[in-house]
């Protein structure tokens, strides 16, 4: 057993110093710093959904996080992405129940590990 702990410690302490130093370092940052073409904006409102547009400065895998309180409960992302990052963002929120108010912030991450997120609205 103490050859297994040994060489989890060992594993652990090696981790990060394979990252790349432009690797995440772990802070949220606002996704204002690469927006390019100002906040997402609401289109093809439904009575059972609505879809979100924006364009980032770097590719991201952009996700949306939805619900009806600010503990939000639901996610979605933009179908076309598939399992490529994009700097074209186009996440459709489904599901919705008509005349209800819900919150969501749009967050993404890039390939170097950088999380944003932007402002709950």
């Amino acid at each position: 057993m103490r050859i297994l702990s040994s060489a989890v410690v060992v594993f652990g302490l090696m981790m990060p110093l394979a990252l790349p130093a432009q690797a995440g370092d772990g802070r949220i940052h606002p996704l204002t710093e690469v927006m390019a073409d100002g906040l997402p904006r609401m289109v093809g409102l439904a009575p059972q959904s609505a879809g979100l547009t924006f364009q980032s400065k770097v590719p991201l895998a952009c996700t949306v996080i939805f619900g009806k309180t600010r503990s939000f409960g639901k996610i979605t992302n933009d179908p076309v992405m598939g399992e490529v990052a994009t700097v074209d963002h186009n996440p459709v929120l489904g599901g919705l129940e008509p005349n209800t108010k819900y919150y969501y912030r749009v967050q993404g991450l890039s390939a170097e590990g950088v999380f944003y997120a932007g402002q709950v609205r």
